[in-house]
């Protein structure tokens, strides 16, 4: 789904990243009739020339002029790692279609015109694509169970012990919309040949499996919908060993 970034200063306004990285705890603006201003670029530096005149306060306080109004346009979806978190994060997918790069900083967040919070914005370079996120969904609830952990004991002659391992993630909307969801979650891997991950099952399949173990689902969910991922596994281990993490 397309939305729109509206951004003041530098693009998202990114107040302290133009006076070195310190922003105010409120964005102060001059209500003035905005200009683009004047790009110049020195060496490594841009100079921004504001176009007009400006009344500034000489209070000892740090004040903000808008020096530029631009839109972005985002593809927004939910990021889940629910085994840390039983939470949803609104992410919002952007590339930097400005003729300047965005400086990493505080910067404050548009939708639609609406504010709707504070957060750090990372550099981005002309042409660069990067992901801003705007905080905890309560909308989308999601849990994380461990649904079974159950010891296999050796045969008489083996020297190996199991135990098979049983998690289930529940994902439900409860917003009037679609949302997409991308969740994260990790098999265990071992950097010991003695022990191993065997019957490995996971409903359904994930879309991008990592060499580290990370799980990827890109998952769409309608309104007022219920998903569930499974993830089974078993680790065996030799007779009298102890794990740790699991």
């Amino acid at each position: 789904m397309g939305f729109h970034l509206r951004s003041l200063i530098l693009g998202i306004l990114v107040v302290g990243d133009v006076l070195g990285g310190v922003a105010p705890e409120k964005a102060d603006f001059q209500k003035v009739a905005l200009q683009t201003a004047l790009i110049e670029e020195k060496g490594l530096h841009l100079n921004f020339k504001v176009p007009q005149l400006v009344n500034i306060p000489s209070d000892n306080q740090l004040h903000s002029v808008p020096i530029d109004s631009q839109e972005l346009e985002a593809e927004f979806d939910y990021y889940l790692v629910p085994k840390n978190m039983e939470a949803a994060f609104l992410r919002a997918s952007l590339k930097n279609t400005f003729q300047y790069p965005l400086l990493k900083g505080p910067a404050y967040f548009f939708i639609e015109k609406e504010y709707i919070g504070q957060g750090t914005l990372n550099f981005l370079a002309p042409g660069d694509k990067g992901n801003l996120y705007f905080g905890r969904d309560k909308q989308i609830q999601v849990k994380y169970t461990q649904v079974s952990r159950k010891k296999i004991e050796p045969g008489f002659l083996s020297k190996t012990e199991k135990i098979k391992f049983g998690y289930e993630i529940t994902l439900e909307n409860f917003r009037q919309r679609e949302v997409k969801l991308e969740i994260v979650d990790q098999l265990p891997v071992s950097r010991n040949s003695k022990i191993t991950i065997d019957d490995v099952a996971l409903r359904p399949q994930p879309d991008k499996q990592e060499k580290n173990g990370l799980l990827h689902w890109k998952l769409t969910l309608s309104p007022g919908t219920k998903k569930k991922i499974s993830i089974n596994f078993t680790v065996s281990y030799p007779q009298g060993s102890h794990l740790v993490g699991l």
